[in-house]
């Protein structure tokens, strides 16, 4: 909410007065907020990787989750052998070779910041040519061949063929899941609510850390319902927005 509040508040050249996030913030914790959120297939591939999620986030997206994946491929010292093998998980042809041209552009955008860079730096240097628009568009060629289903389907495939890295590991979608009770608002409900909720302790199953709502609370199910369908609507303004701009910027300077 916070994200879509201060975009029109943001002066010119994307600076935002008092404590405002600027535009470069913005960007990254929409990108951040989507990593958590289901969003549509199209939306989730026109959104640039302007940072890699941190340690133990679960990403939901299986396009983002790709485009993690194969990003980071570009941090390990045999590349070449892993954009090979990564390849030959793929049929043949029209989606191969988009495959083949997107890893070549982002290979050229990391080549150009230079050699020597420790691990960090050269983190850095992919999350800075996912700015560019010719990655981008190529991007989004490839991950537009592909639906939710393919982007995850590959990105197991790649997990037993040992080619994630980063400390990446694929987990299936329940797994991702496990523990954030969303269909009570990821809150913890003593029995007495759960009933009225229509619900029973082996539905909802072990909530992890949650705030706990006393067996007096109204129940939350309906609330937290449509206030995570208004949230997902605004998040993907958002970060729809965000994408566009980002993208926006990149084609002026080149």
């Amino acid at each position: 909410r916070r994200v879509a509040a201060d975009a029109p508040a943001r002066g010119a050249g994307g600076h935002a007065p008092d404590d405002r996030l600027d535009d470069a913030e913005a960007a990254r914790l929409a990108l951040l907020m989507s990593f958590a959120t289901p969003l549509p297939h199209a939306l989730a591939a026109s959104l640039p990787l302007l940072l890699l999620p941190p340690n133990r986030v679960r990403v939901r997206n299986p396009v983002q989750a790709l485009q993690v994946m194969l990003t980071l491929q570009f941090t390990q010292a045999d590349t070449a052998r892993r954009l090979v093998a990564l390849a030959a998980l793929l049929p043949a042809g029209e989606l191969r070779q988009s495959f083949q041209v997107f890893m070549h552009t982002l290979l050229a955008r990391r080549l150009a910041a230079g050699a020597g860079f420790d691990a960090s730096s050269s983190r850095r240097a992919l999350l800075q040519a996912w700015g560019d628009a010719l990655v981008m568009r190529r991007w989004q060629r490839l991950a537009l061949r592909l639906s939710a289903a393919d982007c995850d389907g590959l990105v197991q495939r790649a997990a037993r063929g040992g080619l994630l890295t980063g400390g990446v590991h694929w987990i299936d979608a329940a797994a991702a899941v496990d523990g954030w009770a969303l269909n009570v608002g990821g809150r913890q409900v003593g029995a007495p609510a759960l009933a009225r909720a229509g619900l029973d302790a082996a539905t909802v199953g072990p909530q992890r850390g949650a705030a706990p709502i006393t067996d007096a609370s109204p129940s939350m199910r309906p609330a937290a319902q449509d206030a995570a369908s208004a949230h997902r609507s605004t998040l993907a303004a958002a970060a729809l927005e965000v994408a566009r701009s980002v993208c926006a910027r990149s084609s002026g300077s080149q």
